[in-house]
């Protein structure tokens, strides 16, 4: 679960060089043994977010109209299309906040639509792995010791 450009908690700072590290944490993964990744990319509901707060990055847009500068023309295929289809999976996910559906809560809670993309890439290819992890792209999972790949442990 990933995006194109997001804010930090508490909306500190914009977020704007996803690409360049899922690139880089892609290519890291693969060469480390994970068999497929699969990037459930969040950039359309981030770009919502920042047009309803009309906060727009001009960068990721191209200018010409009204319109436009309220659109990103943006998604992560062009780092994904960079990988084989057979290693690389991108599934679009627009989805902003997954409700916890607490029944007899005054707040049922809202939380990142990640929790919901982890639980979908689990019901959809988990049947198809022999083990699959949840990491964010500015996490690593690094093998140890004499150990160079995951298939190895």
């Amino acid at each position: 679960w990933t995006s194109a450009l997001h804010q930090r908690r508490g909306n500190e700072r914009r977020i704007t060089d996803g690409k360049a590290r899922l690139r880089e944490w892609i290519a890291f993964n693969l060469q480390v043994g994970f068999d497929h990744v699969y990037v459930f990319d969040n950039t359309d509901a981030n770009a919502t977010i920042f047009r309803l707060k009309d906060e727009v990055d001009p960068d990721l847009t191209n200018g010409t109209s009204e319109a436009d500068r309220h659109r990103i023309h943006d998604d992560l295929s062009s780092v994904t299309d960079l990988f084989p289809s057979s290693q690389v999976t991108r599934i679009d996910w627009p989805a902003t906040i997954c409700n916890n559906n607490r029944p007899a809560h005054n707040d049922p809670g809202e939380r990142s639509s990640q929790y919901a993309a982890e639980t979908a890439c689990r019901t959809r290819y988990g049947p198809y792995t022999d083990w699959m992890a949840s990491m964010d792209p500015d996490e690593y999972f690094v093998p140890m010791g004499s150990h160079t790949s995951w298939k190895e442990i």
